[in-house]
């Protein structure tokens, strides 16, 4: 079967403001946002996207993560648009709650104003509903559940466009630095080479990485919090019911996808709803 060809596609990354260069082999030396960089630059040069990155406060100010991507979902939301969600921080999964979200220090999460808010099921049932196909990344512990029922909580909501996720670990798991460094990559080999990537498979893809991959280098950069190298990259789960997967297709080279005015625009009018809590950059351009 052919691949759905969108009319757009928008990126929204989703990180709090204690969020330091985690991931950098360099160190303090290194920009703090290395991570958004390379794998937003690697998404809207070679795959067309547009990216906003938002950074939440560590406490309760201004709109909520959740009233933001709810009015991000009813700005952007089409059948012909594909809406792709990074969120990277801190995260837990409660069986009654879902998947708890909060500022990568786990001390700061504890005891943070906002407590129970933080629980993160409203966000995913929101993204299943929208009218657009939708792509999850959770680059956090603990980040994707066994099956859409523990994921969503029933009754499941009312199913719009195609939703699928894709995270650093499962339920059960701490996550490890490999995912945030192993997927971009793949992701810039396969534009490289022309190739479409089906979203059901990029875990696969990660394991293969990981393995070719000298395990004591990595030792080195992995998370404090991390148990054991050896525990699964990355998982997968659909939470639509349909078997088909969604794909990502490489843009031409040398296409530029957005002119300076569609920025401006873009930015405009998610810039009202920040409540002067999150930084938006937005990338473009090609290799």
């Amino acid at each position: 079967m052919e691949s759905k060809k969108y009319r757009r596609k928008i990126c929204l990354y989703v990180l709090w403001n204690s969020q330091g260069c985690r991931h950098c082999e360099h160190g303090s030396g290194c920009q703090e946002a290395c991570e958004v960089e390379i794998f937003t630059k690697t998404i809207s040069k070679g795959y067309g996207f547009e990216v906003l990155t938002c950074r939440f406060p560590n406490s309760g100010s201004g709109l909520s993560m959740e009233d933001y991507i709810k009015h991000f979902i009813e700005l952007f939301s089409h059948p012909d648009t594909l809406i792709l969600l990074y969120y990277n921080g801190h995260g837990d999964y409660d069986e009654r709650h879902g998947l708890d979200w909060g500022p990568g220090n786990l001390e700061e999460t504890e005891h943070h104003p906002l407590g129970p808010e933080f629980y993160r099921r409203p966000i995913l049932r929101q993204l299943v509903s929208a009218s657009s196909d939708v792509l999850i990344v959770l680059d956090c512990c603990r980040a994707v559940p066994p099956t859409r029922e523990a994921c969503l909580s029933t009754p499941l909501p009312p199913q719009g466009g195609k939703t699928e996720i894709i995270g650093a670990c499962t339920t059960a798991q701490l996550s490890s630095i490999q995912f945030s460094f192993h997927l971009p990559k793949i992701l810039q080999a396969r534009y490289k080479s022309g190739r479409e990537t089906s979203w059901r498979n990029l875990p696969t893809y990660i394991e293969q990485e990981r393995k070719g991959r000298d395990n004591i280098k990595w030792e080195r950069l992995l998370r404090t919090r991390i148990c054991s190298s050896q525990l699964p990259v990355s998982s997968y789960l659909k939470l639509h019911s349909e078997e088909e997967t969604i794909n990502l297709t490489p843009e031409p080279r040398g296409v530029r996808r957005m002119q300076l005015e569609i920025k401006k625009k873009l930015k405009d009018k998610l810039w009202g709803l920040t409540d002067g809590i999150c930084n938006h950059i937005i990338h473009s351009g090609s290799w």
